[in-house]
């Protein structure tokens, strides 16, 4: 929406132009045949924008999906990151088999994703960290020992989605 009120305000900017100058050219005593040339220039670039303006805000419609994609891909990784995490930490967290399948098919989402849609270099990197964060976290779903104290993968689970956590947040800020 931003996008469509700032090409709607050059078109109107280029069009007071126009007319301020057919003003002014026709009040310098200029023959009909001059005006109507520049009536007809003016008009030639108002068309110009008038078909590419539908153009531009589709490019802009589809990159701002596209990033709302990326952002919704994220926010189910991490979800189904946290639910694998809490099954592991706790037994008796009570969540069923569903999310196996689908980590592969979102560890292929996050690979699809294109990361040129996160906008600044620091949203880049923080999606790229996440990605390889939500790849490492994989270590937690192919446990075997889900609820036995292992002080070390318990300490890596922590750190996983501790990092994983500031880089969603930090990734919905620059994707919303």
């Amino acid at each position: 929406m931003h996008k469509l009120r700032e090409i709607v305000a050059y078109l109107v900017a280029i069009l007071a132009m126009a007319t301020g100058l057919i003003a002014v050219v026709t009040a310098k005593g200029a023959t009909s045949e001059v005006t109507a040339s520049w009536v007809q220039a003016f008009g030639s670039i108002a068309a110009i924008v008038v078909v590419t303006l539908p153009v531009l805000l589709q490019k802009s419609i589809e990159k701002r999906e596209a990033r709302q994609a990326t952002l919704s891909t994220v926010r189910r990784a991490f979800g189904t990151m946290d639910a694998v995490a809490k099954r592991y930490l706790d037994p008796e967290y009570g969540i069923s088999e569903w999310w196996v399948p689908q980590w592969d098919i979102l560890e292929a989402a996050l690979a699809q994703c294109p990361v040129y849609q996160c906008g600044s270099p620091e949203a880049v990197a923080d999606f790229l960290d996440f990605r390889e964060l939500f790849r490492r976290a994989d270590a937690i779903n192919t446990a075997d020992d889900a609820g036995t104290e292992n002080p070390s993968l318990r300490s890596f689970i922590v750190t996983i989605m501790s990092n994983a956590s500031m880089s969603v947040d930090r990734i919905n800020k620059a994707l919303s």
